[in-house]
């Protein structure tokens, strides 16, 4: 390192000091891993229709307006 000091040298000092980066790191991913499984049931059907400037339009790229009457 630039600054002369051994890298895991440090993450030693870190995690004696109470902060065990691999604990966090590994919880995060377990987080992670379950809200992608939470939103995976999300499918492209679902976004059929979006709101821009509190109108409704339907498809990705046509700027078909509806009413929102029609997209319920």
């Amino acid at each position: 390192m630039p600054c002369g000091v051994d890298i895991g040298s440090l993450m030693a000092r870190v995690k004696a000091a109470g902060v065990d980066y691999d604990q966090i790191y590994a919880a995060l991913i377990e987080r992670l891993h379950a809200m992608q499984k939470k939103v995976s049931s999300w499918s492209e059907a679902d976004f059929r229709y979006r709101v821009s400037s509190g109108r409704i339009f339907e498809g990705p790229y046509e700027r078909h307006e509806l009413e929102a009457t029609q997209a319920a």
